[in-house]
């Protein structure tokens, strides 16, 4: 990211809650949706990896564990996954003491699963839970399949 800017502008931060961005926060970042996608050679080498995600206005570590492998079948594909555990570490571009971050950071059980998009190398999430302050969400997809 080269420069960023909110459109309308935020209204003024209280600077004894909030955690400001610096230059550094902003290199090699990925838009939420680009972070959902992973490069790798392997389902073996999905997880164990850090994404640093930048939604425009928060800066967060995703850190990628693994937890299982399996399989799945959906329209388009049947075959195998890998599940990591994603932790989320807020690191700048958020207000401190916000129950929701605390909630994602500390208490919060998140679960992605992923497969192969084709034979591209890349590996997109095909299976998600995610435990909230209200109970668990859980998205799956009904179809995967590569347009190549």
């Amino acid at each position: 990211v080269t420069s960023t800017k909110v459109v309308p502008e935020p209204k003024k931060r209280n600077p004894n809650n909030w955690i400001p961005l610096v230059g550094s926060d902003l290199v090699s970042v990925l838009d939420p949706m680009a972070a959902t996608v992973i490069h790798a050679d392997s389902l073996d080498q999905v997880c164990g990896r850090t994404v640093k995600l930048y939604d425009g206005e928060m800066r967060a570590d995703l850190k990628l564990t693994y937890e299982s492998k399996g399989s799945i079948s959906v329209t388009g594909y049947q075959g195998d996954t890998v599940t990591c555990r994603l932790g989320f570490e807020p690191v700048a571009g958020y207000r401190k003491n916000r129950k929701a971050l605390k909630y994602l950071k500390k208490r919060s059980r998140i679960m992605v699963t992923f497969a192969p998009v084709g034979q591209s190398g890349v590996y997109a999430p095909i299976r998600a839970t995610v435990s909230t302050q209200i109970g668990p969400l859980t998205i799956s997809a009904e179809r995967f399949e590569a347009n190549e």
